[in-house]
């Protein structure tokens, strides 16, 4: 059904969102400089943090890279480090 997929692509992309906003505010870096240490654009992180955009695979790729993270990571809904984040 569309709307069912529409609802599990938002949901994707809010989990994105919130592991994405973790882990930069655990390393403290803003969305310009992510930008220039991935090579991923600024107004796609924007859109991302935002939950309105999901970005391309390889984009995702260079963001869990420079975390130090996989990709299933930053899409995975359940993960240790928010758990903590949020205590």
């Amino acid at each position: 059904n569309k709307m069912q997929t529409e609802v599990k692509k938002k949901m994707r992309r809010q989990v994105l969102s919130r592991n994405l906003a973790s882990l930069m505010t655990f390393k403290q870096i803003n969305q310009s400089d992510l930008s220039r240490r991935t090579g991923v654009s600024q107004p796609t992180i924007s859109r991302v943090l935002s939950g309105l955009a999901s970005p391309r695979i390889t984009s995702i790729q260079e963001i869990a890279e420079y975390f130090g993270v996989g990709v299933d990571y930053l899409l995975t809904k359940n993960n240790l480090f928010n758990d903590e984040m949020e205590r």
